[in-house]
């Protein structure tokens, strides 16, 4: 075949009729619609609920083609998350067994860890009720001069 002859044909099958056939269609939808309504068949507020259906698709069109890609990132997120998921699976397994590993030692090597400090803590205790015990208390007559 011609390329010449070809990409005519294919210029009519791929950029022309896409766009003329809803045209015509179009077209041919408001003829019916006038000829429905100077024949009596219909009110004009019929021909307004119809018109704004037509119109509502028109603008949903567009807005779905829109929200395809959205739509394919979302699904392909969650095919990722569920494959990652599967994979994390053993990772995951072996950092909660070692963190309840450190755990259970930490809460077996807290006690004796904790007893040295806190009996620190009670001789310092001790120690400084006996220095408070030393310092002489106000007599009232002086707290009443203050």
């Amino acid at each position: 075949m011609d390329p010449i002859r070809k990409h005519r044909r294919d210029v009519w099958l791929r950029i022309v009729a896409p766009i003329a056939i809803p045209a015509l269609g179009l077209v041919v939808l408001a003829v019916i619609l006038i000829v429905a309504v100077a024949a009596g068949g219909m009110v004009s507020k019929q021909i307004t609920v119809a018109m704004s259906i037509l119109a509502s698709a028109f603008v949903l069109l567009p807005m779905v083609l829109i929200c395809i890609v959205p739509y394919v990132l979302f699904a392909a997120m969650a095919a990722g998350a569920g494959m990652a998921h599967s994979k994390a699976q053993v990772p995951l397994r072996f950092v909660r067994r070692v963190t309840e590993q450190i755990a259970e030692k930490t809460q077996s090597i807290a006690p004796r860890t904790v007893k040295p400090l806190i009996a620190m803590n009670a001789r310092i205790a001790r120690l400084e009720s006996m220095a408070r015990g030393w310092q002489e208390p106000e007599s009232e007559l002086e707290k009443g001069q203050s």
